[in-house]
């Protein structure tokens, strides 16, 4: 087996002023047009305060630091249905932490080193591994090479959520997206199935 091109790293503090830089070159023109002017110090404050989370990632790329990112993987509805069924609370909502779509907050590459399938290739895995979960993501309005990036993938825009700011998109393979007003026939669909 292959080993990746690309791993994930704990967030050091010493590549703060390098990622903020690639964070500036690739979102600052579209908050200008959604939020106004952009202040450096402010924006800069509110950046390390962002990375600093835990949440995010660096993305070392061929021995490269090359950019971060936040995800946040899914639960399984099947998981959910198992767990609210072996508690016996049939009539109760499954534990909300239990079902969720894995969450793909950020991407951030250099531009430097865009172009090189680094997204693509970080999304197909991301893809891959949540083969029974969704996904979903927000992305600028105005970012049309993302939005590209992930339709090709498969993602599909999702009209309820987006805005005049952000785009919103789900991947939905093998996994659903299913709110509490469907728990009770989901559930009986599932318990039905194991009884064949």
């Amino acid at each position: 087996m292959q080993d990746k091109l690309y791993e994930f790293l704990e967030f050091e503090e010493e590549y703060l002023d390098y990622l903020f830089k690639i964070h500036k070159e690739n979102f600052e023109e579209y908050f200008c047009a959604h939020y106004g002017k952009w202040e450096e110090k402010r924006q800069f404050k509110s950046f390390k305060k962002m990375v600093s989370s835990g949440n995010y990632k660096m993305i070392k790329y061929k021995g490269q630091i090359v950019g971060m990112l936040n995800y946040q993987p899914g639960f399984n509805f099947k998981e959910a249905l198992i767990y609210n069924l072996k508690a016996k609370k049939e009539d109760k909502k499954p534990p909300a932490e239990m079902v969720r779509p894995a969450i793909f907050r950020y991407l951030n590459i250099d531009k430097n080193y865009q172009g090189k399938g680094i997204g693509t290739l970080i999304l197909r895995d991301i893809v891959r591994e949540c083969k029974d979960y969704a996904i979903t993501l927000k992305v600028y309005r105005e970012n049309l090479l993302a939005q590209q990036l992930y339709k090709r993938l498969g993602f599909t825009e999702d009209d309820s959520t987006t805005d005049d700011t952000y785009i919103s998109m789900h991947y939905t393979k093998s996994a659903k997206i299913t709110g509490y007003r469907n728990w009770h026939i989901e559930k009986q669909k599932y318990i039905e199935e194991e009884q064949e």
